[in-house]
């Protein structure tokens, strides 16, 4: 049986711009893994606050660990950085463009109790590579500190969370400001009854799921089994959490280039193989496209999106991979890793491994159901 998830009120450290002399945005960073060279570089020219010093640090080996660890110290006894009075949820709403169209999302900004994966109550959806967390725990056994969240999705919309939202938006924000042309406002909710509200109804709840943050999330989990037992707060990372039915949130796809493949491997050949996973169509992209083309691809593609299958389900042993799609077509693809690691062959329709689907149905089954 999952154990109900755990998401927690903090004390959260901020920026008292006055103390920093500068904008706060001029003080936040992006997450570590999509910030480039460059920007890195740019971002600590910023200001010798900006954030992107104890997320992505710059410097050498054990150096950029300990420099991060007396940056956040000195910040603090300077005021820079602050911790809240007492425990509270952050209420987080971004005002954003997306394809000609302003979109609001809203967030909630939490401490969650970090659980193994087999608890059941935070769902992965990727593998993780060592390197990535080796790196974030040395960052973190020297700092103490999460400088960025891990993303999370809930399918229940909290009736109290509801409520807190109602109340916030009729008074200012505590932070309010624009960043990389998006609009930032954050509510504290600190009120000892709506924050026990929120916690239960969460604790009550179905499982989170990851949309992004996998490293980060294996590495509070590490930390935690090495510092819980002297190290208050250990136990938790920071996460922002979003409603899966929330309008402002926006789902793009990923699209692939195939290259390298053997050239008497014809379109029409692959066609006929994946017709059962996947739907085939020619749009004219030459040398020297000129954007308008792209443009229109790129419509054609987000237009498909809309009519074929959006999420699934899917379970993995050490041998098989079986996936179920709903909307647009549906269907169901099953692997055989040990003579496809690949995924090139569909088995799902082979009479030869009936037994095999009817026991990945079975495993599926036990997961949570998909949201309708």
């Amino acid at each position: 049986m999952a154990v109900p998830p755990k998401v927690l009120p903090f004390r959260a450290l901020r920026y008292d711009p006055a103390r920093a002399a500068t904008d706060l945005a001029d003080l936040i960073c992006p997450p570590y893994d999509v910030i480039a060279p460059d920007e890195q570089a740019d971002l600590a020219a910023r200001s010798p606050y900006n954030a992107v010093h104890l997320e992505l640090p710059l410097g050498v080996s054990e150096r950029k660990y300990r420099q991060a660890a007396a940056d956040l110290a000195a910040w603090r006894a300077r005021g820079v950085l602050r911790a809240d009075d007492r425990p509270a949820y952050y209420l987080s709403e971004t005002i954003f463009n997306h394809a000609g169209q302003q979109l609001t999302r809203r967030d909630l900004i939490a401490a969650i109790d970090v659980q193994p994966w087999s608890n059941g109550a935070v769902l992965p959806h990727e593998h993780t590579m060592p390197g990535p967390k080796a790196d974030r725990l040395e960052l973190m056994r020297a700092t103490h500190l999460t400088a960025s969240p891990i993303w999370l999705m809930h399918r229940e919309q909290p009736p109290a969370l509801v409520a807190a939202w109602s109340g916030a938006v009729e008074r200012a924000p505590e932070v309010e400001l624009t960043w990389r042309d998006e609009q930032h406002r954050l509510w504290l909710v600190d009120d000892p009854a709506q924050v026990s509200a929120i916690r239960d109804e969460f604790a009550g709840g179905g499982p989170l799921y990851i949309a992004d943050g996998h490293h980060r999330y294996e590495t509070s989990l590490a930390f935690r089994a090495e510092a819980e037992a002297t190290l208050p707060g250990a136990a938790s990372t920071m996460a922002v959490l979003t409603w899966a039915a929330d309008p402002g949130l926006v789902v793009l796809p990923t699209h692939r280039l195939l290259r390298g493949l053997d050239p008497s491997f014809s379109m029409e050949e692959a066609e006929t193989r994946w017709s059962d996973m996947l739907h085939m169509e020619y749009f004219p992209v030459w040398e020297q496209t000129p954007p308008e083309q792209i443009d229109a691809l790129m419509q054609q593609l987000a237009s498909n999106g809309r009519n074929g299958p959006a999420f699934g389900q899917s379970v993995r042993t050490d041998r098989w991979r079986y996936s179920e799609f709903t909307g647009g077509s549906g269907g169901a693809v099953l692997f055989d890793h040990d003579s496809d690691p690949h995924e090139t062959k569909n088995l799902a329709n082979d009479a030869g491994y009936k037994d095999t689907v009817v026991e990945m149905k079975r495993l599926l089954a036990k997961l949570p159901p998909q949201p309708k």
